[in-house]
């Protein structure tokens, strides 16, 4: 990574990933938690990705740039592969039923 921009938003990157681990280890059940992570950690890899491809184009050819685009396509294709897993597990869960309305106790209502 030739940029300070695409370095940031690497570590940016990795950064929401770790914090959603974190989050979703704390509350495995929670659908809407995991949607808006895949949202984010998917916007987040394509703006890495476009990056990098910004980086590789002004660097014309140089020298084991096509071996370390290899390796970032890969490791890119692996995080997006993770995520879809990830949207799989929450669509494969059974919807959560609302919670039962608790009755008002009026005093007097017999």
């Amino acid at each position: 990574m030739r940029t300070l921009a695409t370095q940031m938003r690497l570590r940016r990157l990795i950064r929401v990933h770790t914090d959603y681990v974190e989050r979703l280890a704390a509350a495995p059940a929670d659908g809407e938690l995991a949607r808006s992570a895949r949202a984010r950690l998917l916007g987040l890899s394509q703006d890495v990705r476009g990056a990098w491809r910004a980086d590789l184009t002004g660097a014309g050819g140089a020298p084991g740039a096509a071996v370390l685009d290899r390796h970032v396509e890969r490791t890119l294709r692996l995080l997006e592969s993770v995520l879809a897993e990830l949207m799989a597990a929450v669509d494969a869960q059974p919807p959560r039923s609302p919670r039962p309305a608790t009755a008002i106790e009026v005093p007097g209502a017999d």
